[in-house]
């Protein structure tokens, strides 16, 4: 459970947000000037979480607890609660593994580039993308065929 570190008192800071702080025409919060660009990383440092939360997450969980308690006056105690539903939310998350496809151009016969493994994490350098993948694209383009011939009408469509 996230608390605020006894060395330091967030309330002077979240008395600056509250300051800053308005309702816009759609209902959500939203803070004036550059305030959210230099109080949330002094309040990431005055909160004390899991040792499992990143500081990219942090940040993350950091941000969104201020706009989520925005919809209500800002204090110390309203920004914890949506710290800790956050953290809680984020810890009882599982990892995910992913594949990630991206391309680079270069005379392949000329130039052979190793497969690589770093941290656990496989770096594959192949001519074509994995089946699944040509798969999912086949998929994507008859989503999108279909989509398009109800609002349009018959179109031939190539990707």
């Amino acid at each position: 459970m996230a608390q605020w570190n006894k060395n330091f008192n967030p309330s002077v800071l979240i008395q600056e947000l509250e300051k800053a702080r308005s309702i816009n025409n759609e209902g959500k919060p939203q803070f004036s000037g550059f305030i959210m660009m230099t109080i949330p990383p002094k309040l990431e440092e005055m909160i004390c979480m899991h040792s499992d939360i990143t500081r990219e997450d942090k940040h993350g969980i950091i941000m969104q607890s201020i706009s989520n308690a925005g919809h209500d006056t800002l204090t110390p105690e309203t920004i914890l609660k949506e710290i800790n539903q956050l953290e809680r939310e984020h810890l009882s998350s599982s990892e995910q593994n992913y594949v990630v496809a991206t391309s680079l151009s270069f005379d392949g016969n000329r130039h052979k580039l190793p497969n690589l493994q770093i941290n656990g994490n496989k770096i594959i350098f192949a001519k074509s993308l994995p089946k699944k993948f040509a798969e999912a694209i086949k998929e994507l383009e008859t989503i999108i065929y279909f989509n398009i011939n109800k609002k349009l009408g018959s179109v031939h469509l190539t990707v």
